[in-house]
């Protein structure tokens, strides 16, 4: 039975890994699989670590249960001053806006290659359903036509070249 078991502190306390016992520790485990694999923890177990992650803050010191007068003042303080990182409220700079643009070009979308679940695309569509579309009431202008009419038509180009090209190789074969 471990230390931790026991009730006794653990040799590690206090002490930090060297980086080259890390890189060993990490190469030892590297492509097994967890000893946790396929076995699942009984409720009492999963309320048990449920009520010691409550009691952990973010930064996972142990904090006990806290008071209602508490929870008040802590909300009622991160109400009056937001995080300085927050940009509620607030809105970027065109510099700032660049090097964002700058920063996420070439990547791909996070979502490419995913799809929603049915019940996802059903919990949008009853969201959606009864809203007026955001071009209500609008026009395009003619030159967003005229862009709109373009790009099609480029769109339909490329199509038919592609379906050319291949069918070009299926003759060459």
């Amino acid at each position: 039975m471990s230390n931790a078991k026991k009730g006794k502190p653990s040799n590690m306390s206090g002490k930090n890994h060297t980086e080259e016992a890390k890189e060993k520790n990490r190469k030892a485990h590297l492509g097994k699989p967890s000893s946790r694999l396929g076995k699942k923890c009984s409720p009492e177990s999963i309320e048990r670590i449920r009520q010691s992650q409550l009691a952990r803050n973010r930064k996972g010191c142990k904090i006990g249960p806290m008071s209602e007068e508490t929870k008040a003042k802590i909300s009622a303080t991160k109400k009056a001053n937001p995080k300085p990182s927050s940009m509620l409220g607030k809105k970027h700079t065109q510099e700032s806006i660049e090097k964002n643009r700058q920063s996420n070009r070439g990547k791909p979308n996070p979502f490419k290659g995913k799809k929603h679940t049915p019940e996802t695309i059903e919990k949008n569509r009853q969201a959606h359903l009864g809203k007026p579309s955001g071009m209500l009431g609008k026009k395009h202008t003619q030159e967003s036509k005229d862009k709109m009419s373009k790009s099609l038509k480029d769109r339909t180009a490329r199509k038919v070249k592609l379906s050319l090209s291949e069918e070009s190789k299926c003759y060459n074969k």
